[in-house]
């Protein structure tokens, strides 16, 4: 019974009240009970004239209960125009309900991807991202203008941001909050703070390559071991050459001996090092390595120098020689 069925009000009973009967039956058959259920007849009465909002729970399909609230509305104003407008609201529910579903299970997809990423970023988020885009695609398809539709697709793309700022990924990041047409600034604060650690980070990175590359000692590695190794048997063989002749008497060996070889080094080093600078000089240990043995050839020098003018004999210097 309509409200206006049972109170004073007969000339508010029309055709608006025929959609209340048939809503009210639908109501039946979708709770297994009449909307005005009472122990006696007065007290039916006086529900249908009361007339309160019916509240449904999650077993109800929303589009199904917005069709029962405008059917079962108090005021006749509020409800559908007429039982045909009330039937093709039913027809239209019946043809939307695969639409529903998928919207309701991607509202719930939502809630936990909202959980997931409220803790941590599990393995399975960017499936159930998916999951959720490929449910409002076909709800579009089905039903271009459902209700939620334009909410759920904005949540989405919240998610979205949310889910590349958590890995790290900048310009996806971006790409979807300038979808959002600028309503969610939160979200590009955070995407700015994102672009700035990331700066840092690289910066960090290049500092700690080219450290890397400065103490990476097999950068013309090759070439100095060749000429290590030139230089080595080189020094041997004078010095073994040298010592022949003076233990035969042909040579004496002295300072004039030592300063001349070591001169010869130094002569040879400080021009080789200049035409392969861009092998010896390329990196810092490079340079230090290079640098070094000349220091130290230059520095033998020194110390001969200084053991001939203090007098020191040959053999007590070389043996000093640091």
């Amino acid at each position: 019974m309509a409200p206006e069925l049972a109170g004073p009000e007969v000339e508010r009973i029309g055709p608006r009240t025929d959609v209340y009967l048939l809503g009210a039956t639908l109501h039946e058959l979708v709770t297994g009970r009449p909307p005005h259920l009472a122990p006696t007849a007065i007290a039916a009465l006086a529900h249908a004239f009361e007339c309160a909002p019916i509240g449904y729970d999650d077993t109800v399909p929303r589009e199904l209960q917005s069709i029962l609230h405008q059917a079962l509305a108090r005021d006749p104003d509020q409800r559908h125009a007429s039982v045909d407008a009330f039937r093709e609201a039913v027809e239209g529910f019946l043809q939307h309900r695969h639409a529903e579903h998928l919207a309701a299970r991607a509202d719930q997809t939502i809630a936990e991807v909202e959980r997931e990423l409220s803790s941590s970023v599990g393995p399975d988020l960017e499936a159930q991202l998916a999951e959720i885009e490929v449910a409002l695609e076909q709800t579009e398809r089905e039903w271009a203008a459902h209700p939620r539709l334009p909410a759920l697709a904005h949540t989405l793309l919240v998610l979205r941001t949310r889910h590349a700022l958590a890995e790290e990924r900048l310009e996806a990041a971006r790409v979807f909050h300038a979808r959002l047409a600028g309503t969610r600034p939160d979200l590009g604060a955070q995407i700015e703070a994102l672009a700035e650690t990331l700066a840092a980070r690289a910066r960090h990175v290049q500092s700690l390559e080219a450290i890397g590359r400065d103490l990476d000692l097999t950068l013309g590695g090759t070439e100095r071991q060749r000429l290590f190794a030139l230089l080595g048997a080189s020094w041997a063989v004078v010095s073994l050459v040298i010592g022949a002749l003076d233990r035969r008497g042909l040579l004496r060996f002295g300072y004039r001996e030592l300063l001349i070889e070591g001169g010869l080094l130094v002569a040879v080093l400080v021009p080789y090092g200049v035409v392969r600078r861009r092998t010896f000089f390329q990196n810092l240990a490079n340079i230090r390595l290079y640098g070094g043995l000349i220091f130290t050839a230059i520095a033998v020098e020194l110390w001969w120098i200084a053991s001939l003018l203090l007098g020191v004999p040959v053999r007590a210097a070389i043996a000093a020689t640091p």
